[in-house]
Protein backbone atom coordinates (compact mmCIF):
# COMPACT_ATOMS: atom_id res chain seq x y z
CA UNK A 1 0.00 0.00 0.00
CA UNK A 2 1.36 3.10 -0.72
CA UNK A 3 1.01 6.10 1.68
CA UNK A 4 1.49 10.09 1.51
CA UNK A 5 4.37 11.91 2.62
CA UNK A 6 3.34 15.45 3.54
CA UNK A 7 6.22 18.24 3.60
CA UNK A 8 5.26 20.93 6.23
CA UNK A 9 7.71 24.14 6.76
CA UNK A 10 6.49 26.41 9.26
CA UNK A 11 3.39 24.54 10.59
CA UNK A 12 2.40 25.21 6.58
CA UNK A 13 1.59 22.78 4.44
CA UNK A 14 3.81 22.78 1.46
CA UNK A 15 3.50 19.39 -0.77
CA UNK A 16 2.34 15.62 -0.74
CA UNK A 17 4.21 12.49 -2.75
CA UNK A 18 4.02 9.43 -2.12
CA UNK A 19 5.66 7.10 0.55
CA UNK A 20 7.50 5.34 -2.58
CA UNK A 21 8.89 8.70 -4.49
CA UNK A 22 9.91 9.84 -0.87
CA UNK A 23 11.55 6.60 -0.06
CA UNK A 24 13.22 7.17 -3.30
CA UNK A 25 14.24 10.91 -1.81
CA UNK A 26 14.84 9.74 1.61
CA UNK A 27 17.49 7.05 -0.01
CA UNK A 28 19.39 9.24 -2.47
CA UNK A 29 19.74 12.14 1.02
CA UNK A 30 21.47 9.08 2.70
CA UNK A 31 20.15 10.25 5.97
CA UNK A 32 17.06 11.51 8.32
CA UNK A 33 17.71 14.98 9.73
CA UNK A 34 14.47 16.12 8.43
CA UNK A 35 11.92 13.48 9.09
CA UNK A 36 10.82 13.48 12.43
CA UNK A 37 8.81 10.39 12.53
CA UNK A 38 6.47 8.53 9.94
CA UNK A 39 3.32 8.08 11.74
CA UNK A 40 1.17 4.71 10.74
CA UNK A 41 -1.18 7.39 8.71
CA UNK A 42 1.66 7.74 6.16
CA UNK A 43 2.40 11.30 6.95
CA UNK A 44 5.23 13.13 8.12
CA UNK A 45 6.69 15.95 8.76
CA UNK A 46 10.13 18.23 8.01
CA UNK A 47 11.66 21.26 9.81
CA UNK A 48 12.19 24.25 7.96
CA UNK A 49 15.60 23.43 6.63
CA UNK A 50 13.70 22.00 4.32
CA UNK A 51 14.29 24.80 1.61
CA UNK A 52 18.18 24.91 2.45
CA UNK A 53 19.78 21.45 2.53
CA UNK A 54 17.14 19.58 0.64
CA UNK A 55 18.70 18.03 -2.83
CA UNK A 56 17.72 14.93 -4.42
CA UNK A 57 19.19 13.86 -7.76
CA UNK A 58 15.13 13.97 -9.10
CA UNK A 59 12.63 16.23 -8.35
CA UNK A 60 9.43 15.81 -9.74
CA UNK A 61 6.08 18.19 -10.19
CA UNK A 62 5.02 17.77 -6.64
CA UNK A 63 8.23 18.79 -4.68
CA UNK A 64 8.78 22.19 -7.57
CA UNK A 65 5.54 23.07 -7.03
CA UNK A 66 5.94 23.11 -3.14
CA UNK A 67 9.44 24.90 -3.30
CA UNK A 68 7.59 27.66 -4.74
CA UNK A 69 4.96 28.19 -2.41
CA UNK A 70 7.72 27.63 0.26
CA UNK A 71 9.31 30.25 1.97
CA UNK A 72 12.75 31.26 0.30
CA UNK A 73 15.77 32.20 2.23
CA UNK A 74 17.89 33.58 -0.43
CA UNK A 75 21.80 33.50 0.05
CA UNK A 76 22.39 37.19 -1.48
CA UNK A 77 20.80 40.69 -0.89
CA UNK A 78 17.72 42.09 -2.53
CA UNK A 79 19.72 45.08 -3.12
CA UNK A 80 21.28 45.87 -6.19
CA UNK A 81 24.05 48.16 -7.64
CA UNK A 82 23.33 49.23 -11.26
CA UNK A 83 26.71 50.56 -13.25
CA UNK A 84 26.66 51.29 -16.62
CA UNK A 85 28.88 49.24 -18.74
CA UNK A 86 30.45 52.45 -20.77
CA UNK A 87 32.09 53.19 -17.23
CA UNK A 88 33.85 49.98 -17.61
CA UNK A 89 37.13 49.51 -18.95
CA UNK A 90 38.00 46.34 -21.04
CA UNK A 91 39.22 44.06 -18.63
CA UNK A 92 36.54 44.73 -15.51
CA UNK A 93 33.62 43.89 -18.50
CA UNK A 94 35.57 40.72 -19.64
CA UNK A 95 35.25 39.72 -15.61
CA UNK A 96 31.88 40.93 -14.94
CA UNK A 97 30.57 39.17 -18.50
CA UNK A 98 32.70 35.56 -17.26
CA UNK A 99 31.37 36.06 -13.71
CA UNK A 100 27.35 36.52 -14.62
CA UNK A 101 27.38 33.77 -17.37
CA UNK A 102 28.76 30.47 -16.08
CA UNK A 103 29.36 27.94 -15.97
CA UNK A 104 30.79 27.88 -19.66
CA UNK A 105 31.90 24.79 -21.53
CA UNK A 106 35.22 24.95 -22.75
CA UNK A 107 34.96 23.94 -26.56
CA UNK A 108 38.41 22.84 -28.26
CA UNK A 109 38.18 23.55 -32.12
CA UNK A 110 40.22 21.86 -34.31
CA UNK A 111 41.30 23.38 -38.08
CA UNK A 112 43.52 22.66 -40.75
CA UNK A 113 45.24 25.76 -42.62
CA UNK A 114 45.04 25.22 -46.93
CA UNK A 115 48.58 24.26 -46.70
CA UNK A 116 47.35 21.25 -44.35
CA UNK A 117 48.85 22.45 -41.40
CA UNK A 118 46.73 21.54 -38.21
CA UNK A 119 45.50 23.99 -35.83
CA UNK A 120 43.79 23.51 -31.73
CA UNK A 121 42.24 26.37 -30.10
CA UNK A 122 40.46 26.52 -26.83
CA UNK A 123 37.07 28.49 -26.37
CA UNK A 124 34.92 29.51 -23.95
CA UNK A 125 32.52 31.67 -25.48
CA UNK A 126 30.99 28.90 -26.61
CA UNK A 127 26.88 27.53 -27.08
CA UNK A 128 24.65 25.44 -29.24
CA UNK A 129 22.37 27.31 -31.49
CA UNK A 130 19.67 24.94 -32.63
CA UNK A 131 19.10 21.20 -33.56
CA UNK A 132 17.25 21.95 -37.11
CA UNK A 133 19.76 22.63 -38.86
CA UNK A 134 22.04 21.30 -36.05
CA UNK A 135 24.40 24.12 -35.14
CA UNK A 136 26.82 25.35 -33.20
CA UNK A 137 28.58 28.93 -32.22
CA UNK A 138 31.67 30.57 -30.61
CA UNK A 139 33.04 33.62 -30.78
CA UNK A 140 36.89 34.38 -31.54
CA UNK A 141 38.33 37.53 -30.76
CA UNK A 142 41.06 39.78 -32.72
CA UNK A 143 44.69 39.54 -31.70
CA UNK A 144 46.53 42.48 -30.23
CA UNK A 145 47.63 44.05 -34.06
CA UNK A 146 44.28 43.56 -35.32
CA UNK A 147 44.25 40.06 -37.17
CA UNK A 148 42.38 36.91 -37.65
CA UNK A 149 43.69 33.98 -34.73
CA UNK A 150 44.86 31.10 -37.15
CA UNK A 151 41.58 29.51 -36.57
CA UNK A 152 39.57 31.95 -37.98
CA UNK A 153 41.28 32.10 -41.27
CA UNK A 154 41.19 28.77 -41.35
CA UNK A 155 37.72 28.19 -41.11
CA UNK A 156 37.22 30.96 -43.92
CA UNK A 157 39.77 29.52 -46.18
CA UNK A 158 38.51 25.48 -46.19
CA UNK A 159 34.66 26.02 -44.32
CA UNK A 160 35.10 23.36 -42.17
CA UNK A 161 36.14 22.84 -38.13
CA UNK A 162 36.04 20.42 -35.55
CA UNK A 163 34.08 20.95 -31.80
CA UNK A 164 36.81 18.66 -29.79
CA UNK A 165 34.91 17.51 -26.30
CA UNK A 166 37.43 19.05 -22.82
CA UNK A 167 37.84 16.70 -20.37
CA UNK A 168 39.96 16.62 -17.00
CA UNK A 169 42.10 14.06 -18.62
CA UNK A 170 42.76 16.50 -21.37
CA UNK A 171 43.13 19.41 -20.04
CA UNK A 172 46.77 20.01 -19.63
CA UNK A 173 47.09 19.45 -22.93
CA UNK A 174 44.56 21.24 -23.99
CA UNK A 175 46.28 24.29 -22.15
CA UNK A 176 49.34 23.97 -24.16
CA UNK A 177 47.45 24.10 -27.12
CA UNK A 178 46.04 27.29 -25.90
CA UNK A 179 49.39 29.22 -26.70
CA UNK A 180 50.11 31.69 -29.49
CA UNK A 181 51.80 29.53 -32.15
CA UNK A 182 53.33 30.34 -35.47
CA UNK A 183 50.54 29.42 -38.28
CA UNK A 184 53.06 26.62 -39.38
CA UNK A 185 53.52 25.19 -36.18
CA UNK A 186 51.68 22.24 -35.57
CA UNK A 187 49.81 22.37 -33.06
CA UNK A 188 48.51 18.49 -32.36
CA UNK A 189 52.57 18.01 -32.42
CA UNK A 190 52.77 20.50 -29.51
CA UNK A 191 50.61 19.39 -27.51
CA UNK A 192 51.14 15.84 -27.68
CA UNK A 193 47.85 14.51 -29.13
CA UNK A 194 47.07 12.73 -31.91
CA UNK A 195 45.09 13.89 -34.85
CA UNK A 196 42.42 11.64 -36.45
CA UNK A 197 41.19 12.31 -40.19
CA UNK A 198 37.74 13.83 -40.53
CA UNK A 199 34.87 12.84 -42.82
CA UNK A 200 33.86 16.11 -44.04
CA UNK A 201 36.46 18.26 -44.30
CA UNK A 202 40.27 18.42 -43.76
CA UNK A 203 40.11 19.88 -40.40
CA UNK A 204 41.36 16.24 -37.79
CA UNK A 205 39.50 15.71 -34.97
CA UNK A 206 41.23 14.76 -31.71
CA UNK A 207 41.23 11.22 -30.81
CA UNK A 208 41.85 11.33 -27.02
CA UNK A 209 38.49 13.74 -26.43
CA UNK A 210 35.51 11.30 -26.27
CA UNK A 211 33.26 13.47 -28.30
CA UNK A 212 34.07 15.69 -31.99
CA UNK A 213 31.48 17.18 -33.79
CA UNK A 214 32.62 18.09 -37.11
CA UNK A 215 30.76 21.09 -38.84
CA UNK A 216 30.27 22.88 -41.78
CA UNK A 217 30.98 26.90 -42.06
CA UNK A 218 27.06 28.53 -42.43
CA UNK A 219 28.22 32.66 -41.12
CA UNK A 220 30.52 34.92 -39.36
CA UNK A 221 29.56 37.54 -37.78
CA UNK A 222 31.43 40.66 -36.81
CA UNK A 223 30.58 42.42 -33.48
CA UNK A 224 32.90 45.56 -32.42
CA UNK A 225 36.14 47.16 -34.55
CA UNK A 226 38.65 45.03 -35.75
CA UNK A 227 40.90 45.14 -33.29
CA UNK A 228 41.47 43.74 -29.80
CA UNK A 229 37.98 43.36 -27.94
CA UNK A 230 36.75 43.25 -30.57
CA UNK A 231 35.26 39.54 -32.01
CA UNK A 232 34.01 37.04 -34.89
CA UNK A 233 30.80 35.07 -34.03
CA UNK A 234 31.15 31.98 -36.13
CA UNK A 235 28.45 29.38 -36.30
CA UNK A 236 28.30 26.16 -37.72
CA UNK A 237 26.43 23.44 -38.71
CA UNK A 238 26.68 20.18 -37.52
CA UNK A 239 27.48 17.56 -39.93
CA UNK A 240 29.60 14.44 -38.48
CA UNK A 241 29.77 13.24 -35.36
CA UNK A 242 32.76 10.86 -33.40
CA UNK A 243 31.92 9.43 -30.06
CA UNK A 244 33.98 7.23 -27.52
CA UNK A 245 31.99 3.72 -27.58
CA UNK A 246 32.34 3.92 -24.43
CA UNK A 247 30.32 6.68 -23.84
CA UNK A 248 27.16 5.82 -25.93
CA UNK A 249 24.19 3.30 -24.77
CA UNK A 250 20.94 3.03 -26.58
CA UNK A 251 20.09 6.36 -24.84
CA UNK A 252 22.19 8.71 -26.58
CA UNK A 253 25.17 9.80 -25.31
CA UNK A 254 26.65 8.90 -21.58
CA UNK A 255 27.26 12.70 -20.25
CA UNK A 256 28.00 11.12 -16.68
CA UNK A 257 31.29 9.29 -18.70
CA UNK A 258 32.81 12.20 -20.47
CA UNK A 259 34.67 14.29 -17.26
CA UNK A 260 33.65 17.91 -18.74
CA UNK A 261 35.38 20.56 -17.98
CA UNK A 262 33.71 23.97 -17.94
CA UNK A 263 35.16 27.73 -17.34
CA UNK A 264 33.67 28.88 -14.38
CA UNK A 265 35.60 32.16 -13.75
CA UNK A 266 38.62 34.07 -14.43
CA UNK A 267 41.47 31.07 -14.03
CA UNK A 268 38.55 28.52 -12.37
CA UNK A 269 37.27 25.53 -14.31
CA UNK A 270 35.39 22.99 -12.77
CA UNK A 271 34.80 19.38 -13.81
CA UNK A 272 31.50 17.63 -11.93
CA UNK A 273 32.35 19.07 -7.80
CA UNK A 274 35.78 19.31 -8.74
CA UNK A 275 37.07 23.10 -9.18
CA UNK A 276 40.50 24.09 -9.84
CA UNK A 277 42.35 26.63 -10.90
CA UNK A 278 44.87 27.07 -13.85
CA UNK A 279 47.48 30.26 -13.12
CA UNK A 280 49.33 31.40 -15.86
CA UNK A 281 48.70 35.37 -16.41
CA UNK A 282 50.40 35.12 -20.32
CA UNK A 283 47.56 32.66 -21.47
CA UNK A 284 44.55 31.90 -19.30
CA UNK A 285 45.25 35.43 -17.39
CA UNK A 286 43.39 38.67 -17.36
CA UNK A 287 47.73 39.30 -19.02
CA UNK A 288 45.99 38.46 -22.36
CA UNK A 289 43.72 41.38 -21.54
Amino acid sequence: MIGVVTYVLDGRKVTEMSTQVFSRFFRQLGGSSWVQALPKNGRTRLSSSFTEDFSPSVWDTKVLSGLVRAKTSLPYSLKKVSTSFDSLDIVQRYDVMCSAIKPRPLAFISTCSTGGCNNLAPVAFFMPVTSEPASLAFSMTWRRDGSEKDTLVNIRSTGHFVVNHTTLPIIAKVFVASQEFGPDVDEFEEAGLTPVPSVCGPAPHVLESPVSLECRLLHTLPVGEKRHGGTTVVIGQVVHMHVSESCIDGNGIRGETLQSVSRVEGTRFAAGERKFDIVSENVWGKGKW
